[in-house]
């Protein structure tokens, strides 16, 4: 999908192109439910792919924001052995969640659920949710309020 994504000067015309071409596809195969043809639209247009990351089916739905989901991120980070040193968020870890790979490192820390922090009776003004900044060559992430925590990197 980088690949994809670096031949293009013009992201809306990559996300249309792909997103026509995955229309064709699901007109054509009429066996497909609606949460495989979101799964296609997710999966398949290197915009969203990179933008969002990919997305897998799961047994049993949860609600998120309001809507009934079947479908998950997948957690891509797990398996991530390339280079260079890859940051990504917006998945909803939380500070203190493993990443397994040391060349993937989060920089989102469930931020966007402050607002559900807020909403509770228990706020204390101290947020669980925090959006971090990855300091090279210190090899640290800087957190919204102020603490540091160092990371491994092998690639040097």
């Amino acid at each position: 999908m980088v690949e994809i994504a670096r031949q293009s000067s013009d992201v809306l015309e990559l996300y249309r192109q792909h997103e026509s071409q995955i229309s064709a596809y699901h007109y054509a195969r009429t066996e497909l439910d609606k949460i495989d043809r979101g799964l296609g639209h997710q999966n398949r247009n290197p915009v969203k792919v990179l933008s969002s990351g990919k997305e897998r089916r799961i047994k049993v739905p949860f609600e998120a924001s309001g809507k009934l989901r079947y479908e998950e991120r997948v957690r891509w980070w797990e398996d991530y052995d390339a280079e260079p040193l890859c940051v990504f968020g917006h998945y909803s870890n939380y500070r203190g969640e493993t990443i397994s790979s040391s060349r993937a490192i989060c920089a989102d820390f469930a931020v966007a659920k402050r607002w559900q922090e807020r909403k509770q009776p228990s706020f204390n003004g101290t947020f669980k949710g925090c959006l971090g900044a990855v300091r090279l060559p210190d090899n640290c992430v800087v957190f919204d309020n102020g603490d540091t925590e160092p990371f491994e990197n092998d690639l040097g």
